[in-house]
């Protein structure tokens, strides 16, 4: 991943006073001190000696100076004595109220794995869910502590929505009376492409000692994958967490685009005949091909023995093909911490072809007395046949979709705290291909003309002319590859992101375009960063 970093301070918070731990040994030595220092003072008080008691007193200031400025480890409290100021969970595991626990036992949420969430949540009776300790914790100004372990794992199923003042720590082994430690960190596997959602923290909100999973998202969606979403949030701190993105899901592909609709033959021309009894006329046009934006041209109508001044157009020209669309690039996460990949841009529709000319009339000839009739006429020839209807263009193809995100951390206006964390990102997701241009639409042949009749004079008209087919579809552009990002930083401020590790994957791959062979079609790839700051 390309290196990145933000400002801040080098050294390791704590949230309280580090103080010394005696084990049993320890306790059981003070003890001895204690009945010893007694003794002393017993004698010197029996000897009469009470003007020079300096090494007993000297004695007894020892033990209560060792007592006051020394605490407990966490246990059952026996031989503790408190340190003023309120007993928030720190890195030295220290029991400085001396309530058994690292942290207040009487300020928190607590759950467990055998928990239950009817229950109300305290040591003695935890909850299960994260979700509903967040509840109740908040409602009554209280923290959350959770139990965890090698082999304890939490299926919480939607989005957690970090409140703000309701402070996380884990590390806790509830099976040892709630002691804390490194080794019992609580993983925590969310089944939502959000894990964690804050918004409007201000005030200082801890997450510390926690592993924290997002889910995939699903194939062929472009969904993203982010572990943390904070908007707004600059009092949120993570101390020593492990923020993990699933993978982003792939881009859906472009649907290619559909074959034009053909155009209709033009119809047949009147039949030759006496032109006492009726003037042949000329063939319908055929129908241009029903197309998306209307119809395409349709067919001349051919020349009828009436049609004087005719003038017939001819062949129907073809249709152009459709522009090709483009790959997509870029994308960008927006005020609320959604991210966005750039679709691929669709291939534009062919156009129309022109509809065919219609066909002459036949010539008019003298019929011999008989022939038509009682008395010598003049026979008309057969009208000319109307031109073919001209074809639609193809429908262009549909770009693909962007690949989805991958992304640990995403902070929208959020210059917080992440500390000695773990910011672990997945794959980005693939580039959806773009889809194919649809096939031109044919232009349809010219009406036909019938021949010479029992006149015997009628010539036939001429066919209709042919009409142009419509343009192919342009081909759809590929998606953008979905990036593969440790914090991905928007708007002012800057994070403060101090001794934390990045363990990143690669962007997707653009997607190809639906001609593959043309270059341009192809989505760019997705970028891989420890610390992206959006422009």
């Amino acid at each position: 991943m390309a290196a990145g970093g933000a400002g801040g301070d080098a050294h390791r918070p704590t949230n309280g006073p580090r103080q010394r731990s005696y084990d049993r040994r320890d306790l059981s030595e003070v003890t001895d001190m204690r009945l010893l220092c007694l003794l002393l003072l017993v004698a010197t008080t029996a000897c009469g000696n009470t003007a020079n008691n300096t090494g007993a007193d000297a004695a007894v200031d020892v033990m209560r100076s060792d007592a006051v400025n020394d605490s407990p480890s966490q246990g059952d409290g026996a031989g503790c004595v408190p340190v003023a100021g309120p007993d928030l969970p720190d890195d030295s595991f220290a029991d400085t109220n001396c309530d058994g626990i690292d942290g207040d036992a009487s300020g928190a949420i607590f759950v467990a794995p055998n928990g239950d969430d009817a229950q109300d949540g305290s040591m003695a009776h935890p909850v299960a869910t994260l979700a509903r300790a967040i509840t109740l914790a908040k409602s009554a100004g209280k923290a959350v502590y959770v139990a965890g372990g090698p082999s304890i794992t939490y299926e919480e199923a939607d989005t957690l929505a970090l409140q703000d003042g309701v402070a996380i720590y884990g590390g806790y082994d509830a099976a040892s009376g709630w002691r804390r430690d490194d080794s019992h960190v609580p993983i925590i596997r969310v089944h939502a492409t959000v894990a964690l959602r804050a918004a409007g923290i201000l005030s200082t909100t801890t997450l510390d000692r926690l592993y924290v999973a997002a889910a995939e998202g699903t194939a062929g969606t472009g969904m993203s994958s982010l572990g943390l979403v904070a908007v707004g949030s600059p009092g949120l701190v993570l101390s020593r967490c492990e923020i993990h993105a699933g993978a982003g899901a792939a881009g859906a592909n472009g649907s290619g685009g559909s074959k034009g609709n053909d155009g209709q033959s033009g119809g047949t021309g009147g039949n030759p005949n006496c032109c006492a009894l009726y003037l042949p006329t000329g063939g319908l046009g055929g129908n241009g091909g029903q197309c998306p934006a209307g119809s395409a041209p349709g067919g001349q109508n051919g020349q009828g023995a009436s049609d004087v001044n005719y003038t017939p157009w001819g062949a129907g020209t073809n249709g152009a093909p459709g522009a090709n669309g483009s790959g997509g690039s870029g994308g960008a996460v927006d005020a609320t911490g959604v991210y966005a990949g750039g679709p691929g841009v669709a291939g534009a529709d062919g156009s129309t072809g022109g509809g065919g000319g219609g066909g002459l009339w036949g010539q008019k000839f003298f019929c011999p007395t008989g022939l038509c009739g009682s008395a010598p006429l003049n026979a008309c020839g057969g009208g000319g046949g109307g031109g073919g209807g001209g074809g639609c263009g193809g429908r262009g193809g549909a770009g693909g979709g962007s690949g989805g995100a991958s992304i640990a951390v995403v902070l929208v206006e959020s210059p917080l705290k992440i500390l000695a964390s773990t910011l672990a990102s997945g794959p980005g997701g693939a580039g959806g291909a773009g889809g194919a241009g649809g096939a031109r639409g044919f232009g349809a042949l010219g009406g036909h003309s019938n021949g010479m009749d029992t006149c015997g004079g009628g010539g036939a008209g001429t066919t209709g002319s042919r009409a142009g087919d419509g343009g192919a579809g342009g081909n759809g552009g590929g998606g953008v590859g979905g990036p593969s990002v440790g914090v991905w930083v928007v708007g002012p401020g800057t994070p403060t992101l101090t001794s934390n590790t990045y363990q990143g994957s690669a962007g997707g791959t653009g997607g190809p375009g639906g001609d593959p062979g043309v270059s341009s079609l192809r989505g760019a790839d997705g970028t891989s960063w420890d610390v992206y700051n959006q422009p």
